[in-house]
C-alpha cells in the first residue's frame, strides 16, 4: 500500500509553504488534492546534484501541536501515528512529480533531527498563507498563529485588566512586576 502511495504521491501534491526555512527550505507543507491529506518534506541532506527530503504524512493536530510549541520537530516525525516514511531525491532543475518517491522501512538518525527544534515563527515567511490555508481546508484544527510581538502584546492587554491606569507614579522607582503574565524575569520600572 506504502509503495503505491509513493508511486502517485509527487503528482498529486501542492505545496503550500514552507514552516523552517533557513537560507532554503528546510520543512515544507504539502496538500494532496486527492484526499485532502497534509504531508511534510523534512531536508535531510544535499550533494552537488540533489537534495534528500524525508516525506510524511501529518494529522492538522499535530501539526497544530507543533506550530503551538508543544512538540518539536523530533517529535512530530518520529511519533507520526501513520508511521509511513518515504524519501525522495530531487535533482537540481526537476520538479517533484519528475522525481520517484521510495518507501522506506525504517527511519534512522539521519532522517530526524538529534536535538529537540521547536517552530520559530521567524524562520517561517509563509506562516500567513500557511495559517490561512489550514484555516480554511482544516477549520476544526482551529490553529492560530501569533507572532512574538502579538504574543507580548495579547499579554499586556489580559495586565492592564488587574492594574489600575494610570500607573501609580513613586519617586522610589515603584517596580511594577508582570511575570505571571509575560513570563519570569521580566518587570517594568517606574
Amino acid at each position: 500500500m506504502l509503495h503505491d502511495k509513493a508511486n502517485t504521491l509527487g503528482a498529486n501534491l501542492i505545496r503550500v509553504g514552507d514552516l523552517i526555512n533557513h537560507d532554503g527550505p528546510e520543512l515544507s507543507m504539502f496538500f494532496d488534492v486527492r484526499n485532502n491529506n497534509l504531508y511534510l518534506f523534512y531536508w535531510v541532506d544535499y550533494s552537488n546534484e540533489s537534495n534528500t527530503w524525508l516525506i510524511f504524512q501529518v494529522p492538522p493536530s499535530k501539526l497544530r501541536a507543533f506550530i503551538d510549541r508543544k512538540i518539536s520537530l523530533k517529535k512530530l516525525i518520529l511519533d507520526n501515528p501513520y508511521q509511513e516514511y518515504m524519501v525522495t531525491e530531487i535533482k537540481r532543475g526537476f520538479y517533484l512529480e519528475h522525481t520517484p518517491i521510495i518507501p522506506i522501512e525504517k527511519l534512522t538518525s539521519d532522517h530526524y533531527p538529534t536535538a529537540d527544534t521547536f517552530f520559530d515563527v521567524t524562520f517561517s515567511p509563509q506562516i500567513e498563507k500557511i495559517h490561512a490555508f489550514l484555516k480554511t481546508n482544516f477549520p476544526s484544527a482551529d490553529i492560530e498563529i501569533l507572532s512574538p510581538y502579538q504574543k507580548l502584546s495579547n499579554y499586556f492587554s489580559i495586565a492592564k485588566k488587574y492594574i489600575p491606569y494610570p500607573l501609580p507614579y513613586s519617586n522610589d522607582h515603584t517596580v511594577f512586576d508582570f511575570s505571571d503574565f509575560i513570563g519570569k524575569g521580566l518587570s517594568i520600572h517606574k
